[in-house]
């Protein structure tokens, strides 16, 4: 699983667990749903600065989305 993956994977748990749909954290975040939904499913890449925003839409930290994240040899 690549890091984009695993970090997705993270960001889904987290919003489901907020009970949040990916459209609330999508105006959360003034973005749109299928941003969202590319983030969770690993499809794209993420800056610092929006990692930290979505630990900020989703009431968490930085550190806790990336928590168990492993760099795989291949990446």
């Amino acid at each position: 699983m690549t890091i984009e993956e695993q970090l997705g994977q993270n960001i889904k748990e987290k919003r489901i667990a907020c009970g949040m749909s990916q459209f609330e954290l999508a105006e959360k975040m003034g973005t749109e749903q299928t941003y969202i939904s590319k983030l969770e499913a690993g499809k794209k890449k993420l800056r610092v600065d929006t990692v930290v925003r979505l630990a900020l839409a989703l009431n968490t930290t930085a550190s806790d989305l990336l928590n168990g994240i492993a760099l795989q040899p291949d990446n």
